[in-house]
């Protein structure tokens, strides 16, 4: 699923299950497979290391290279993580030996308290995902040199299109669902994280690790699916002027298409 998820961060149809992911015939900006040859998409290579644990994972980065398995070839490197529930950690600062940062989980919004317990452990548990961004996979398929003067502005609904693909997994898996009885969501557009001064210096891979989901009850009633709007978040590292590790990423949490309870419907739909 994380190569999938990266190729639709990437704007590319994925590999063999473009019917069965609900990506034909939509609206969603996404080429048809003409298209997807034609701009190198089939040259794309991806490799996904899924992490058992939070510290492997929050050391990664994702990676992208180009030329290394055959001539014009891209390969990228991607990393997933199932997170588990918690509510504080403590962590090694490499800054400062012996000392330590205790991450505290994002609290849930006043909208998230009125969801069941049942509705809210039905869309666990989350993904957590390092991607490489759009435009850095679109320069290294094309050859073309990222342009400098262009605006370095993070696409807001890249996590959004994900959890799409999520849903349609999920959905698929779980077959004919009675409307009245399944989840039907609600996609939002992502909440990009910002620094914040009180954040382990200014960083904004802390407040990712810290961050959650945003489920809110969109609508609910008798014979009717409750409808929860579900919301990202997202941190877009700069396409330039930072050291390489740190280039070009897209990390995001988004829903995990082995959720517990099947999904009736996406409500956009």
């Amino acid at each position: 699923f994380a190569a999938a998820a990266q190729r639709v961060v990437a704007g590319l149809p994925h590999e063999g299950a473009r019917e069965a992911a609900g990506l034909a015939d939509r609206a969603d900006g996404l080429p048809d497979e003409g298209a997807w040859e034609a701009a190198g998409g089939d040259r794309l290579r991806i490799e996904v290391t899924v992490h058992g644990d939070f510290g492997s994972f929050m050391a990664s980065k994702p990676s992208l290279a180009v030329g290394e398995q055959s001539a014009g070839s891209v390969l990228v490197g991607v990393h997933a993580f199932l997170e588990p529930e918690w509510s504080a950690f403590d962590r090694p600062l490499a800054q400062a030996p012996g000392g330590v940062y205790t991450y505290t989980r994002e609290g849930l919004t006043s909208a998230a308290a009125n969801l069941s317990a049942e509705t809210a452990a039905a869309l666990r548990p989350t993904l957590c995902l390092k991607l490489k961004r759009r435009e850095a996979i679109a320069s290294a398929l094309s050859g073309a040199q990222l342009d400098e003067a262009a605006a370095d502005a993070p696409d807001p609904q890249a996590a959004m299109r994900v959890n799409r693909l999520a849903c349609e997994w999920a959905m698929a898996r779980g077959g004919e669902v009675d409307r009245a009885d399944g989840l039907a969501l609600e996609l939002a557009c992502d909440r990009e994280l910002s620094d914040a001064p009180d954040g382990p210096y200014g960083n904004k891979g802390g407040l990712y690790i810290e961050s959650r989901i945003r489920l809110e009850l969109a609508s609910a009633g008798a014979g009717v699916p409750t409808v929860v709007r579900v919301t990202s978040p997202t941190i877009t590292t700069p396409l330039q002027g930072v050291p390489a590790p740190f280039l070009a990423g897209h990390y995001m949490k988004v829903l995990c298409p082995l959720n517990a309870k099947p999904f009736a419907r996406l409500a956009t739909d």
